[in-house]
């Protein structure tokens, strides 16, 4: 009988090798001693190779990994379309330049190309042409409280129930529409009605998608993008720059470069359909609130301190004062006076979007306490080395902010960012190896760009099927073959052969035109005085 079963084990086995040589699994690629080699890529045990060479991201695919929500989406659309950038201002030193202009000069955020923002979503098994709303790498818009698991856009036969923002979609009549609307009632997860509106955010693409360019005489700079790769993006920035562009509004005197009223005046422009706001008043209104709420949360008053300010009006020195200390990097009194924050963006809010004291705006409030709680600063217990391009502290802010609230550790470890290449393959995931577990990794990471906890049972915001989506494009990244990157400047006769800038783009009569002015401004030089 032992026999026997050895006998049927070494069939068994000889079957899988055999199987696995059929299958022809691509040989893996390796260098010894210079040496360029290959090696079988069979499991002789399972039979199966022991790796896949990754197709690599196109067309829906690439579509999809640059633009789908994570459920991380923390700023309204409406918002960030007509914000003006505090940071980078015109030649005239005036607030004036888009914030959602030039991202790509400002934080190294990478333009999608135009059918990159093409793609389709399964409506009861059949395929719809949808194009995303946002038109950089990595960032997103979603419907808030809207349900993500597509139960929605099946039974209602319609794709712009999707949790997903789109600029247009392709409707039940197979006409592809645009967007129109601003704010949706949406049935949430416990039932209950809500108000929707677009939100803004980032997903996993925005740091793990590369380009390299190089410059040329011929007044254009090829670029190379890479799947997977780092990118040199500054996420901290782009978060600060958002959050300070916002507070700024809030601090001109009434009537004078009111960036608030022309805020409020563009956002009605650009949507007509939000025909209530009134400018000038709202400004007024939301200003006011600010500074006095900042001048009575920022500091350790008591209750007659309190009704001080708040019978008086006299907040304007108060606020002045905390907003220069933070800006000179002491965060202690703008770190204690998030709800003064909270309260304004509400304020704002409801102004913007006409939203009445009885409608539900579900874990919009919690978006609001969100952008506070970034509005506060580092928090001023701890120290924080900063991080720009290409590096931040990841575990130590998102670990802060989801688990150690109270207890939080100095943000000290900022890192470069990895490439994600390979990722089906690894056993562990981040430098440190501290997670073997892809979603467990994932739904951290959008905890800390913004997800929210919704309920006692932990409901999230996180939308889970959007992460499994991205995690299995994320296998699909090729390992960059940097000759095939490069090849635009190889020498076509000899392809391992790289040429420089300038033998490339200088022709032989150039190069002589060259040689002959450097000879007569170099006798120039030479010549005595």
């Amino acid at each position: 009988m032992i026999k026997t079963l050895i006998l049927i084990t070494g069939l068994v086995v000889s079957a899988q090798v055999f199987a696995a040589e059929e299958n022809n699994c691509e040989p893996q690629k390796y260098k010894f001693g210079g040496e360029a080699k290959t090696r079988p890529a069979l499991d002789k045990r399972s039979g199966k190779c022991f790796h896949e060479t990754p197709p690599g991201l196109y067309g829906n695919d690439l579509a999809d990994f640059e633009h789908l929500s994570e459920g991380a989406d923390v700023y309204p659309y409406e918002w960030f379309m007509s914000l003006k950038s505090a940071s980078f201002k015109d030649d005239d030193n005036k607030i004036s330049k888009a914030f959602s202009a030039d991202m790509d000069k400002r934080f190294g955020f990478m333009e999608a190309h135009a059918q990159a923002r093409n793609s389709v979503k399964k409506v009861n098994g059949q395929d719809r042409k949808i194009r995303y709303l946002m038109p950089y790498v990595g960032l997103t818009a979603s419907w808030s409280n809207q349900k993500t698991d597509d139960s929605v856009i099946n039974q209602t036969n319609n794709v712009g129930n999707s949790a997903d923002a789109y600029e247009r979609y392709e409707n039940a009549d197979g006409k592809f529409v645009s967007e129109n609307q601003i704010v949706k009632d949406v049935t949430g997860t416990d039932g209950v009605k809500y108000k929707s509106i677009r939100m803004v955010g980032t997903n996993c693409s925005l740091c793990h998608s590369g380009s390299v360019s190089y410059s040329t005489n011929r007044h254009f700079s090829p670029e190379f993008r890479i799947q997977g790769a780092p990118a040199m993006v500054n996420i901290r920035g782009f978060f600060k720059d958002l959050i300070g562009s916002t507070i700024s509004m809030f601090v001109d005197p009434i009537g004078k470069n009111d960036s608030l009223e022309k805020f409020l005046a563009d956002i009605k422009q650009k949507n007509p359909t939000l025909s209530h706001i009134k400018p000038q008043e709202d400004a007024a209104e939301i200003k006011s609130h600010f500074c006095n709420e900042l001048a009575k949360e920022s500091q350790s008053l008591g209750t007659t301190g309190k009704l001080l300010i708040s019978t008086t009006k006299v907040c304007l020195p108060s606020e002045l004062r905390t907003l220069f200390k933070a800006r000179k990097g002491k965060t202690g009194r703008m770190f204690k006076a998030q709800d003064a924050i909270k309260s304004t963006y509400l304020l704002l809010l409801r102004k913007t979007y006409g939203f009445k004291t009885d409608d539900k705006i579900g874990h919009l409030d919690q978006r609001m306490k969100f952008l506070a709680f970034l509005s506060g600063g580092t928090n001023p217990a701890i120290m924080e080395t900063a991080s720009a391009f290409n590096r931040t502290d990841a575990f130590g802010r998102i670990s802060n902010l989801v688990l150690r609230t109270e207890f939080p550790v100095d943000l000290t470890a900022p890192v470069s960012l990895p490439w994600i290449w390979g990722l089906k393959y690894m056993g562990n995931l981040h430098y440190n190896g501290n997670s073997n577990s892809v979603i467990l990794r994932n739904v951290g990471q959008a905890l800390g760009l913004g997800a929210m906890v919704t309920s006692a049972k932990l409901d999230t915001t996180v939308n889970v099927t959007n992460l499994d989506r991205l995690e299995n494009l994320g296998h699909k990244i090729k390992v960059p073959e940097w000759n095939d990157v490069f090849k635009e400047v190889l020498n076509k006769d000899d392809d391992q052969k790289y040429l420089s800038e300038f033998e490339i783009d200088m022709d032989p009569s150039r190069l002589q035109r060259l040689l002959k002015m450097a000879s007569i401004v170099l006798k120039q030089m030479l010549a005595p005085l």
